[in-house]
């Protein structure tokens, strides 16, 4: 009769011990989901245009060095 009492004892505890394991990782499964596919908002505060207005890159000429304009290769 005892043998069958603990049996039944260790049989609900580990039970108790992997449904806790179980919701644990549905958990954190749901913490990771909900945070990948949270909406994130973008904001940049570089280019002040308005909607027609479009922006290119300025580019240099290389003049910066006294007048001289820059090479690639040797002398």
């Amino acid at each position: 009769m005892k043998r069958e009492t603990g049996l039944r004892r260790t049989s609900l505890l580990t039970g108790a011990l992997v449904a806790a394991s179980l919701a644990g990782t549905i958990g954190v499964g749901v913490a990771a989901y909900a945070s990948d596919s949270a909406p994130t908002t973008e904001t940049s505060t570089s280019n002040n245009t308005t909607d027609n207005e479009t922006v290119s890159p300025s580019l240099t000429t290389g003049t910066d060095d006294g007048g001289q304009a820059a090479t690639s290769g040797g002398s």
